[in-house]
């Protein structure tokens, strides 16, 4: 698993209002994928952490682990995350990511949903480890979800939904 296939441009490129998203349906073989998902499913540390919500403390709805670059610590929801250095497989995934999309990445928050029970609800991305205007880059594998995107201010916008 050297290597993944040549992706030189987005299949689709959105451009809503203060966003600008790329949008690749596939970079890499079926079967690549499936070795991925294994690799990841059997070998990271997952965890399902505890948040507070409202006032409430609850367990994250997936299960999850924080990676990256030493330093790059994140919270979120009162859960405050170390990361994990980086995996061989994460780094193969994170290089595709960076080339393709031009953009260099420091931590990513790998997420595990289990079954149609985990789900995670709609939110900002928007602390202040992210920087004013983050860069954010969502890859999956597994079992084909939803993904929707709205904007954050204008309710007069449907959402996005891939």
């Amino acid at each position: 698993m050297n290597t993944f296939t040549s992706v030189a441009a987005p299949a689709e490129i959105y451009t809503p209002p203060d966003a600008h998203l790329l949008f690749w349906p596939q970079i890499a073989p079926e079967s690549m994928c499936q070795q991925l998902y294994s690799e990841l499913y059997s070998t990271l540390p997952w965890q399902q952490d505890q948040i507070t919500i409202y006032g409430k403390t609850l367990p994250v709805p997936r299960l999850q682990v924080w990676m990256g670059d030493p330093g790059a610590h994140y919270q979120y929801s009162g859960l405050a995350l170390s990361p994990q250095p980086w995996s061989q497989t994460v780094i193969l995934i994170k290089q595709q990511i960076e080339k393709i999309s031009g953009h260099v990445f420091n931590s990513v928050l790998i997420n595990l949903y289990r079954s149609g029970q985990d789900s995670n609800s709609w939110h900002s991305d928007n602390e202040p480890e992210l920087g004013e205007n983050p860069v954010i880059a969502s890859f999956s594998l597994g079992a084909t979800r939803r993904f929707r995107l709205r904007h954050r201010y204008r309710k007069d916008l449907p959402p996005l939904h891939f």
